[in-house]
């Protein structure tokens, strides 16, 4: 009956047969059939018949004013109910934890992205280093630069990230910087303390170019950090060159308070991992495409 009566609004607002099956895309006879039907069932005339003109009956003016707004009405519903849709599927809690260093250029400059495409999501998010195992029951994906050995996780490579030595320019200007990894000796270097917290007494140089690798020995180094984060601070307030991720000095190199030291040589190099359960829901899918696209971006130029 819904159909017949918004066909009758249809009639009405035409105020022909013709003209209202033309609209439609039906036959005339078509839309009358469906307007004797109607009225059959509500057992009252809804217009007078003529040749002549269209002309509705009180009881037909009545049902119009009454239903006239059925069309936007239903619409309305459909765009409520297809908006809810999309809420549910897109809404909830998501746990994650992620490496500090990695994520902190990389994907915390952009996270405000993830929310805005999906408003009605609550992100709680965990940064810390050295990720070595599953964090909690209800931890829903993992950033790591290490792969969680379990059979029911998925440990998906993301990315190699590089580190390379960086100075500031105060100290490029009062004691030079080297040309060459031998001359190293000559400058203070900040050393590294492994995943294990054990202090490491050289510090392997790799070139890009060459694939040559060159041993410094750090032994005697004054400091020792194992947190890139806190690495790149303490090399920012003092006169030392020291290593850390590339993506952590995008900024500082912009705005030339940094300096790279020994460019075409690495320092280090570890790979990422986005690790999650086997079976992921469709809100961790669209964070899992949201990953991604975080680290495939060229960081230098946007």
């Amino acid at each position: 009956m819904l159909d017949d009566l918004a066909l009758f609004i249809k009639l009405y607002d035409a105020q022909s047969f013709k003209k209202c099956a033309e609209l439609l895309n039906m036959k005339a006879s078509t839309v009358s059939k469906h307007i004797t039907d109607l009225e059959y069932t509500l057992g009252k005339s809804l217009i007078t018949r003529t040749s002549r003109s269209f002309k509705p009956t009180k009881f037909g003016e009545y049902m119009y004013g009454q239903f006239k707004h059925l069309s936007t009405y239903t619409q309305e519903v459909v765009n409520k109910y297809n908006k809810s849709i999309r809420k549910n599927k897109n809404s909830g809690v998501l746990n994650i934890s992620m490496e500090a260093a990695i994520s902190y250029e990389l994907i915390c400059p952009v996270l405000d992205e993830f929310i805005k495409l999906n408003p009605n999501t609550q992100l709680n998010t965990d940064f810390t280093i050295n990720i070595t195992s599953w964090p909690t029951d209800n931890t829903d994906i993992v950033l790591s630069v290490r792969p969680i050995d379990n059979m029911n996780l998925e440990n998906r490579f993301l990315r190699t990230e590089y580190a390379y030595l960086y100075c500031r320019k105060e100290y490029a200007f009062k004691y030079g910087i080297p040309s060459e990894p031998e001359e190293l000796v000559n400058h203070n270097v900040i050393g590294t303390v492994d995943v294990n917290k054990i202090p490491l007494d050289h510090l392997v140089l790799k070139n890009h170019k060459t694939n040559k690798e060159f041993l410094f020995d750090t032994s005697n180094v004054p400091i020792r950090v194992n947190n890139p984060l806190h690495l790149r601070r303490i090399g920012l307030a003092s006169d030392f060159i020291f290593g850390t991720w590339d993506s952590l000095c995008i900024q500082d190199i912009q705005k030339e308070n940094l300096i790279k030291v020994l460019p075409d040589w690495s320092a280090f190099e570890i790979d990422s991992y986005l690790v999650t359960r086997k079976t992921v829901t469709p809100l961790q899918q669209s964070f899992i495409n949201f990953i991604y696209h975080c680290v495939s971006r060229d960081y230098w130029h946007t």
